[in-house]
């Protein structure tokens, strides 16, 4: 399983253990003539802040850390007689805020490779010509000790974005103000993604693939195993020999997992509204490290709603789905590029070509990133491999659209409880989708439409893990264990998806023969979190 590590603010320790310091410093020093001294302990936290801000920025509960100096100011210039017992209550409030309200850096990926990261603007390639196309690109590379990791957030003025998506629909208005945002995503942009920058793309003569999930079933296989013998099922030696065989037989099978890959499948990413092309790295690194070459697109939309009327707002999000399509198809322009391909990877033989499966070009996408994946493999036969879509927003696509297309290739949907109960009195979302997947006839055995309970619409981007804390705190995410859980979970489901229907192309495995191999790798602690609701499997 990923292991999830917190992310330690010493600066936010600092500059608590400071404030209890200099709470108890102007205690003692009750008399006017240590009023200097006073001064000098506040121009002390200013340094400290600033040191912080620069160093690590600004989070939410740097808003309290501010309201605590500003009564401690009150206090030492007697203009408010506060208690101390309040002062250091909040500063103790404080330190709890930096314990609850974590932060989690990106796992280290379980694949064979390290992760290359390149970041391009391409200029003139849309309609508007006020547009640039911008995407990142994760890839397998050699590791080179000399590149440098990169920051997770490059976009500009990102807390206006998220102020956007809080005022997004006027049916629904926000009521966090706007400094709130600008202050609380400034540590953003100070978090790593643990990637080498403009490293080299791996050799295909190196590159092979190497299944995980064996790893995961015998795992799952001890635990069930250990869990019989505490409850005392385990008097029938012959069943745990069959099972210590079974182990031993998933044992021998995981050493066969690693083949040799004569080419590169892709994986085009989509994101949501208010998320930005780095905001699906978890995923991304993972699917890099195990072989594949990742392309995230950035789109640049207006995110608030600007119409209250259903069909005005439909209409609205139905043009910004036409924009996208665009751009998901000059994105595929360019991964069909050959050329193009080779200066994106620095080639510097004219002969070398980069070796694209062009028979395996899959698209995933979140939220309305989900619509845009679902949506240009309706339209794009470019899309050749398998579509993913996380929560996808299918209520803005044409009735008719829906009624008289065939989806074209595999299709996996993974639909978060939240976000399932909140869009169903406005946009019956899910009707929908299932009529997508009733509309099937090809690939109606190999596609899933799963809701997985307890799953919350945020859990399936980053803004889980860099912003836990916040999160938890606006009950956007489930808390803490089941919140890394769903995430890998989902990162599991869909991954496995890719290796049985994309890698290993194996046509004659069913939905049904899938979700079953799927529950077994998990275990089966959790297979009550999922509803299977596919055209030939229900649970």
């Amino acid at each position: 399983m990923l292991q999830f590590q917190e992310k330690v603010f010493f600066g936010e320790y600092a500059l608590s253990v400071y404030q209890f310091a200099q709470t108890i410093a102007l205690f003692l020093m009750k008399d006017d003539i240590h009023r200097n001294q006073k001064w000098s302990l506040f121009g002390g936290f200013i340094t400290f802040f600033l040191h912080k801000q620069f160093r690590e920025g600004l989070r939410a509960n740097s808003l309290l850390l501010l309201l605590n100096e500003a009564l401690l100011l009150l206090r030492q210039t007697g203009l408010v007689k506060i208690p101390y017992w309040a002062l250091l209550s909040s500063a103790g409030l404080y330190m709890l805020s930096i314990k609850k309200m974590k932060v989690f850096q990106f796992p280290k990926p379980r694949g064979s490779y390290h992760v290359g990261y390149i970041h391009r603007i391409e200029k003139n390639l849309l309609k508007n010509p006020q547009q640039d196309l911008q995407y990142s690109v994760y890839y397998p590379c050699v590791y080179d000790a000399s590149k440098r990791d990169r920051n997770w957030m490059i976009t500009e003025n990102y807390w206006s974005r998220m102020h956007d998506t809080n005022m997004k629909d006027k049916e629904r208005p926000g009521k966090v103000p706007k400094f709130f945002f600008r202050i609380q995503s400034q540590f953003l942009y100070k978090i790593k993604m643990g990637v080498l920058e403009n490293a080299q793309l791996i050799p295909i003569e190196d590159l092979y693939y190497k299944s995980s999930f064996e790893k995961e079933k015998e795992e799952n296989i001890k635990i069930s195993t250990n869990q019989k013998q505490e409850k005392g099922m385990n008097q029938n030696s012959q069943n745990q020999q069959n099972e210590n065989n079974s182990s031993d037989d998933d044992e021998k099978k995981g050493s066969e997992k690693a083949f040799k890959m004569k080419k590169f499948p892709v994986v085009i990413i989509s994101h949501g509204l208010a998320a930005h092309c780095n905001a699906y790295t978890l995923f991304a690194k993972e699917l890099a490290s195990k072989g594949y070459i990742v392309f995230s697109m950035e789109h640049i939309e207006e995110i608030k709603n600007p119409y209250v009327d259903r069909q005005q707002n439909w209409e609205f999000r139905n043009c910004q789905l036409k924009d996208r399509l665009e751009t998901s198809q000059k994105m595929l322009d360019i991964i069909y590029d050959k050329e193009f391909m080779k200066r994106i990877f620095n080639c510097s033989n004219d002969e070398d070509e980069i070796p694209i499966d062009y028979e395996k070009i899959s698209i995933l996408g979140h939220s309305f990133g989900g619509s845009t994946a679902l949506y240009t493999a309706m339209n794009d036969q470019r899309i050749t491999g398998v579509c993913i879509g996380l929560d996808p927003c299918v209520y803005v696509y044409q009735k008719e659209e829906i009624d008289l297309c065939e989806f074209p290739r595999p299709l996996l949907c993974i639909n978060s409880e939240d976000f399932y109960k909140r869009l169903y009195p406005w946009f019956q979302n899910d009707e929908s989708l299932e009529l997508i997947f009733k509309n099937m006839k090809r690939y109606s055995d190999q596609s899933i439409n799963c809701y997985i309970k307890g799953l919350a619409h945020a859990n399936q981007s980053d803004l889980a893990l860099v912003m836990a804390g916040e999160f938890d705190l606006y009950g956007i995410t489930t808390r803490g264990e089941c919140a890394k859980k769903h995430m890998f979970h989902n990162l599991m489901l869909f991954e496995y998806y890719f290796e049985r229907v994309l890698i290993k192309d194996e046509k004659n495995l069913t939905n049904k023969q899938f979700i079953e191999e799927y529950f077994k790798i998990i275990g089966d602690e959790y297979k009550k979190d999922y509803i299977i609701n596919s055209p030939q499997i229900q649970n």
